[in-house]
């Protein structure tokens, strides 16, 4: 099933279930300088972003709610940012649109997210292309990567299969 930025994509039990038993690769930031520069990285979250852009990691494309879970730390926002809306527990077609837009673009870009980013790493990876990874925070254990590929586009139409669809 394909993500369109007409709809807006709410989690279910059961695709929640999928996605925390297909989690990616825990990994820190030595692993990627030395195995992933040669990738285009997109960062989800912004404790990640904050961790790659410290040790001068650019992210291409960072997705971000200026905010820590819990609200532990608030993060500013930057002038120039793509600001869309996105409600927990949901892909709205705003955030695939910025997503879109975002990956056709050959610059940086970074996406102000009001609600929760963290679902954001599904779009990416099913639209994004082979060159591409996406490092995402993991709550309480660290930073994860996932890459780009037919296998993550196959799992993530079967996540989306699984969950409840509304027209916008």
């Amino acid at each position: 099933m394909q993500l369109r930025s007409d709809k807006d994509y709410l989690i279910t039990p059961i695709s929640k279930r999928l996605i925390e038993e297909n989690n990616g690769i825990i990994t820190d930031v030595n692993f990627i300088r030395s195995n992933l520069a040669g990738f285009k990285i997109i960062s989800v979250g912004d404790y990640t972003t904050d961790v790659l852009t410290r040790f001068h990691i650019k992210p291409w494309i960072e997705v971000v709610d200026l905010k820590t879970k819990r609200g532990e730390k608030v993060y500013s926002s930057e002038e120039g940012s793509v600001k869309v809306s996105n409600p927990p527990g949901v892909i709205s077609g705003t955030l695939i649109y910025a997503i879109l837009s975002a990956l056709h673009k050959n610059t940086h870009t970074r996406i102000e997210v009001n609600g929760e980013e963290d679902l954001a790493v599904l779009p990416i990876l099913f639209y994004a292309d082979e060159n591409t990874v996406v490092i995402y925070g993991v709550p309480d254990v660290g930073m994860a990567y996932i890459r780009a590929s037919n296998d993550a586009r196959e799992l993530i139409s079967k996540i989306v299969e699984k969950m409840e669809v509304r027209d916008r």
